[in-house]
């Protein structure tokens, strides 16, 4: 019933939009009251807000309907009919998700912002952001927040939109087939940017190749008079954009024969990564300032699409200047002592843990290494291969210390013990809980400490736990100082 295409045309600033574009099977509104935002969370819901009751495996929207509208909800949108009876401001539909989608599409139609989208198994909020820099520089801009790009998140910024905003660059991301259609479906983007497809979320898809599969979904949905940004270093993406007919701009490292490549300078430090930008002849030297070669490429994606999109090659080292690092996300802090760790909490898989030893390794020389591996989720039937295959990895890099945290890293610390020399220290815990009550805190003058692992196991907490230690020893340093 509610398919984002069919949407009409209208801006949802008011109560009287929302009935207007939905047409509900029953409403109790009374008054024509302006809205604030959308919330699916009564727990940061504020004021004027309508709340969107959704139903989740665990917890019912609909039983936070009275909550809702006690902190000040305008309506509540629901799909129990009954509840107009018993509230005001209730409108009834029959799929609250699906709805949300329509609203957040009739409300893109009416706005003239040009948008352009991201997806990729890795580096999507990075290039985001560091896209978003650029943008912002000569425009107003806007673009989603944190992981408001799901098809429960994504209608919630769309419908922020307001009319003065020029550009907006969204992130879409997907755990399941046909989440990228739906998106895609309701940004209706003017350029796609597809950055890589990688082993993640296999617990929902029997192979890499059906990640990309899904992934494709932006190529099918994109148009022909869109234009596509693809890596082209990734024979994957490569295999699924082969075939689009419209505007295609091809970016890479590896291929020099592309309309924009770039080259990593071979010398990275802690507090930033170099890249030379080479784009149809033309050539600038960009300063990311972001620890971590991988960000490189995140910030090559970002410059062939802000390239596609007509900006100034000369205008992109202003905008990838600016950049900060998202929180958990490749997130530096310099301490006394000469003691640098890096939170990188937010998210793991097979990939990006490569990467990230590749960094980590040629960035500390003469110091003390301390790496803190935490389980990599969602990763399907081949999880345990997966952490043993990372743990000899790990073997064969000479890190000073190891830790392991989680059940499935059990894995991995049992395969870095078989084929570790004995020059390493390493441990294991079976829980962030346990490691911060029997970790053995011993942190040497001159120590890089790099912490990664997926969020659902609240790395983050161990992060936090070693900060505060560190600060207790003396006030945190910038990380711009460096």
């Amino acid at each position: 019933m509610f398919d984002p295409i069919e949407a009409p045309s209208r801006p949802i600033n008011a109560l009287n939009d929302v009935v207007g574009v939905l047409n509900p099977s029953a409403h109790s509104v009374k008054s024509d009251a302006l809205i604030g935002g959308f919330s699916v969370d009564t727990r940061s819901l504020e004021r004027g807000d309508v709340f969107v009751a959704l139903r989740g495996a665990r917890v019912d929207g609909h039983d936070f309907v009275s909550e809702a509208l006690q902190k000040g909800a305008a309506a509540c949108l629901v799909d129990r009919a009954e509840l107009t009876s018993l509230y005001e401001n209730c409108i009834a539909v029959s799929d609250t998700l699906a709805a949300l989608g329509y609203l957040a599409s009739a409300h893109r139609k009416s706005m003239n912002t040009r948008l352009i989208a991201i997806t990729g198994s890795v580096g999507k909020t990075t290039t985001k952001d560091i896209l978003y820099q650029i943008v912002s520089a000569s425009y107003v801009a806007r673009r989603t927040i944190g992981n408001f790009n799901s098809t429960v998140g994504m209608p919630i910024q769309l419908l922020k939109l307001r009319p003065e905003d020029e550009w907006m660059i969204a992130e879409l991301g997907m755990s399941t087939p046909g989440e990228i259609r739906t998106l895609m479906k309701m940004a209706q983007p003017d350029y796609g940017l597809w950055t890589s497809v990688q082993a993640v979320h296999l617990a929902n898809f029997d192979s890499v190749d059906g990640i990309a599969r899904a992934k494709a979904e932006m190529v099918e949905q994109l148009g022909t008079d869109k234009t596509l940004v693809y890596n082209a270093d990734d024979p994957l993406v490569v295999k699924f954009c082969g075939d689009f007919t419209g505007r295609s701009v091809p970016y890479g490292i590896i291929n020099p024969g592309v309309e924009v490549s770039g080259r990593i300078h071979p010398f990275s430090d802690w507090s930033s990564v170099s890249l030379t930008l080479k784009v149809t002849g033309r050539s600038t030297q960009l300063r990311i300032p972001l620890v971590g070669r991988y960000n490189a490429y995140n910030a090559l994606a970002a410059c062939a699409a802000a390239y596609a999109a007509g900006f100034n090659i000369q205008d992109f080292s202003l905008g990838v200047r600016q950049i900060r690092p998202a929180q958990h996300r490749s997130d530096l802090m310099v301490f006394g002592r000469d003691i640098r760790l890096v939170d990188d909490t937010y998210n793991a898989n097979p990939h990006a843990f490569f990467q990230v030893l590749r960094s980590f390794a040629p960035l500390a020389p003469s110091t003390y290494r301390w790496l803190i591996c935490g389980d990599m989720l969602e990763l399907g039937p081949s999880e345990q291969q997966m952490h043993s295959d990372l743990g000899r990895l790990i073997s064969t890099y000479g890190f000073d210390r190891v830790t392991f945290v989680g059940p499935l890293s059990a894995h991995a610390f049992e395969a870095f013990q078989q084929s570790n020399r004995g020059e390493t220290f390493s441990e294991h815990f079976e829980s962030v809980a346990l490691a911060i009550e029997g970790m053995q805190i011993d942190i040497p003058d001159k120590s890089r400490i790099w912490l990664k692992a997926s969020r659902g196991i609240h790395m983050e907490d161990l992060a936090e736990h070693l900060i505060a230690i560190l600060e207790r020893e003396g006030q945190a340093e910038s990380a711009d100082a460096v």
